[in-house]
C-alpha cells in the first residue's frame, strides 16, 4: 500500500516539476526579450562592449533548456534536480552582482537593484513541488547568497555603513538593516511556502492512501456496491440495510470438492481462478453484482445495489451466458486432460434486504432475505430435476413481461417438492436435460 502512494506521490512531483521547468523557461526567456528590447542605461551606450547580463542570460537559457528536456525525458525526480536548484540561485546572485559591473557604478547599486525580489519568485515556484527541501533549499540558499553579498559590501566594495534613512540614496552607502530585513523576509517566506508544501503533500498522502483504500474496497465489495455507498454520502453500518425487490442467483461448481483431494492447491486455484472470471463477467455484463465468492460456489444479484427495473431478464440472460462460457470452458479444460466439472445455477426473486452485517471493525455487505435462501435450495436441486439452469416461474413470467425471449429450451418443472421449503414451487429450466 505504501509503494503506491510512494509511486502515486513521485508522479505528481514529476508532474509540477515539469509545469515548474516550462514555466521557469518562459519567464527567463520572457525577462530576456524584455532586456534586449528595453532602452539601456550606460552612459556611453555605443562604447559597452562587455554586458555581464546579457552573458549570463546566454548560458543560463540554454541551462534551463537541458533542464527541461532531462525532466521530461526522465521517469524519476532524482537528486541531480538539486544542481539546477543551485545553479538558479547562483544565476539570479551572479546577475545581481553583475550590475555595479555592467554600469561601471558603486556595490551599492547591486544590493538596490529590484531584481532581488527575483528570489520570492525562484521560492514561490518550488510551491508547485511537492517536495518541501526543495522550498528549504532554495530559500536558505537565496538568504545566504544575500549574506554574502551583504558581506561582500561591508568588507570589499568599500560601502560606507549608515543608519540613517536620508543617506540611503547617496552613493558607496549601506544601511545594515535593510539588508537583514531583506534576509529575514526571505527566510519568512521559505518558511511559510516550506509549511504550505509540507500541508500540500501531507493532503497528497491523505488523498492517494484513501484512493489506494477505495480502489480495494471497491474490488472487495464491488463496484456497483462501492460507487452506491459513495453517492448516498451515508456511513454504512452493520444492522443498517435497504429493503428491496431483486433477483438472486447461486451458481455451483461441481467436482471441485472432491479434485481438492487430488490435485495440489496452485492448480485448485488456477482452475477457481478460471470459473470465478467467467461467472462474474457474465454478471457484470448483465447489470448484476457478486455478492461473495463462497469457494466453488457464486452468489449474485441483480436490483439489489442499482436501480434495475429489468432484473429479472437481466439475471435470465447471465444465466444463459455462463451457461454457454462455462461449457466452452469445461470442454476444453477436459479435452487438455484435466479435471471435469459441471455446474448449477438458480435463479430465484423477492424481497431481499442489501445492507451491512459484523461489527463496526469487520463489516459485510451483503443480502439477505427469502430469495437468497430459496435460490440456495434451488441450486441444489438442479441435481434432482437433472437441469443446470433453474428458477421459479414468478421470475421467468417478471422476465418475459420485461421483454425476455429465451434462447435455451424452457421446460416447466410444475409443484416441486424442494428440500427446506414447506410447499411446493412450480420451476422452469433452460436448456437440456443432462
Amino acid at each position: 500500500m505504501e509503494t503506491k502512494v510512494k509511486r502515486a506521490l513521485q508522479d505528481e512531483e514529476l508532474k509540477s516539476e515539469k509545469i515548474a521547468s516550462i514555466s521557469q523557461l518562459f519567464i527567463i526567456v520572457v525577462l530576456f526579450v524584455l532586456y534586449q528590447l528595453s532602452p539601456k542605461g550606460f552612459a556611453n551606450p555605443e562604447m559597452t562592449w562587455f554586458e555581464p547580463v546579457k552573458l549570463l542570460f546566454f548560458v543560463y537559457i540554454p541551462v534551463l533548456c537541458l533542464r527541461t528536456l532531462h525532466i521530461w525525458l526522465s521517469g524519476k525526480i532524482s537528486f541531480v534536480h538539486y544542481t539546477y536548484l543551485g545553479f538558479d540561485i547562483i544565476a539570479i546572485t551572479a546577475l545581481i552582482f553583475s550590475f555595479h559591473v555592467q554600469y561601471n557604478q558603486p556595490f551599492s547599486i547591486s544590493l538596490r537593484a529590484p531584481t532581488f525580489l527575483y528570489y520570492f519568485i525562484f521560492i514561490s515556484m518550488r510551491c508547485v513541488s511537492y517536495d518541501y527541501f526543495k522550498v528549504i533549499f532554495v530559500g536558505l540558499g537565496s538568504a545566504l547568497c544575500w549574506t554574502g553579498m551583504t558581506i561582500y559590501g561591508l568588507q570589499f566594495a568599500n560601502l560606507i555603513r549608515t543608519g540613517s534613512f536620508s543617506r540611503i540614496l547617496e552613493p558607496n552607502t549601506i544601511i545594515l538593516g535593510i539588508e537583514i530585513d531583506k534576509i529575514i523576509s526571505l527566510l519568512v517566506v521559505t518558511t511559510i511556502c516550506a509549511a504550505t508544501v509540507y500541508r500540500k503533500r501531507n493532503l497528497l498522502e491523505e488523498f492517494s492512501l484513501k484512493s489506494v483504500h477505495g480502489i480495494a474496497m471497491e474490488r472487495l465489495i464491488g463496484k456497483e456496491t462501492f460507487q452506491s455507498m459513495s453517492e448516498s454520502g451515508q456511513e454504512m453500518m452493520p444492522g443498517k440495510g435497504t429493503k428491496k425487490t431483486a433477483a438472486t442467483m447461486m451458481i455451483d461448481l461441481r467436482g471441485f470438492s472432491k479434485l481438492s483431494y487430488e490435485l495440489q492447491a496452485e492448480e485448485l486455484i488456477e482452475y477457481l481462478g478460471q470459473y470465478h472470471r467467467i461467472a462474474a463477467t457474465s454478471v457484470f455484463k448483465f447489470g448484476g453484482s457478486i455478492d461473495k465468492y463462497l469457494g466453488d460456489g457464486i452468489l449474485a444479484h441483480f436490483g439489489a445495489v442499482t436501480e434495475n427495473v429489468n432484473f429479472a431478464s437481466s439475471a435470465l440472460l447471465a444465466a444463459e451466458d455462463i451457461h454457454r462460457e462455462l461449457r466452452l470452458w469445461i470442454n476444453s479444460v477436459s479435452q487438455n486432460d484435466g479435471p471435469k466439472f459441471d455446474f448449477g445455477i438458480a435463479i430465484a426473486m423477492g424481497e431481499i434486504i442489501f445492507g451491512a452485517i459484523g461489527h463496526t471493525d469487520r463489516m459485510e455487505i451483503t443480502v439477505i432475505g427469502e430469495s437468497v435462501n430459496l435460490s440456495a435450495k434451488l441450486e441444489k436441486h438442479t441435481k434432482t430435476v437433472g437441469y443446470r439452469i433453474i428458477t421459479t416461474i414468478k421470475l421467468f413470467d417478471a422476465a418475459v413481461a420485461n421483454g425476455y425471449t429465451p434462447s435455451m429450451a424452457a421446460t416447466d418443472l410444475p409443484n416441486q417438492e424442494i428440500a427446506g421449503i414447506p410447499h411446493a414451487i412450480d420451476l422452469v429450466a433452460l436448456g437440456e436435460h443432462r
